[in-house]
């Protein structure tokens, strides 16, 4: 596909993806209850690995997308982690872990980045899917924000499709399902909840 659209899907699916993060970001300067440090060090790694693969294939959406996500993951760990010395421990993991992306990348073949990629991106939902299943508790649940995330994810799978990168279809047909299984469980635990016992989520 050749003009104007395709271009205001790649900056819709940028701008969201900036959105969600800096969301968290500025969430967690209020409050850190809830926040995962594991789920959000995959994040950053997720994100960072994203723009090394991104540039390996010419996708400047994936560049961009990755690089402003990943800086509002260190922000977000900066803040979750005050005195840093786990945060930094992160940052330098992921770090080496997209050291090796690139070089795995240029030195054999970015198929196996993509992999990686599929692999995180599956990770990163199963905490709170297991966590939904097994607790009443949607505290610290957001369901707007998973809403956005599946919206943001659909996104991707089009831009994915136009590039012809079977690869990140696949990863994002996955966080999109992965996310509308959170909402379809927060749904359903907020409607079993008796009212007395609802809390309000994070936002």
């Amino acid at each position: 596909m050749d003009g104007i659209g395709p271009l205001i899907i790649g900056l819709t699916g940028v701008g969201l993806s900036w959105v969600l993060a800096g969301a968290q970001w500025w969430r967690a300067r209020r409050s850190v209850a809830g926040i995962s440090v594991l789920t959000w060090s995959v994040f950053l790694a997720l994100n960072a690995t994203w723009a090394v693969y991104g540039v390996g294939v010419g996708n400047p959406y994936l560049v961009a997308n990755g690089v402003g996500a990943a800086l509002f993951n260190v922000a977000l760990l900066w803040e979750v982690e005050p005195r840093r010395h786990r945060g930094l421990l992160v940052v330098v993991v992921s770090a080496l872990v997209t050291g090796l992306a690139l070089w795995v990348g240029t030195a054999i073949s970015w198929q196996p980045v993509a992999a990686w990629c599929l692999g995180l991106a599956v990770f990163l939902r199963w905490p709170q899917v297991l966590r939904l299943m097994r607790s009443p508790d949607v505290a610290g649940v957001s369901l707007v924000t998973w809403v956005v995330a599946a919206t943001n994810n659909l996104v991707w799978v089009v831009i994915a499709a136009q590039r012809d990168d079977l690869w990140l279809v696949g990863v994002n047909v996955t966080l999109t399902l992965s996310s509308l299984v959170l909402v379809l469980l927060c749904l359903w635990r907020r409607v079993s909840l008796p009212p007395a016992r609802h809390r309000q989520p994070s936002p």
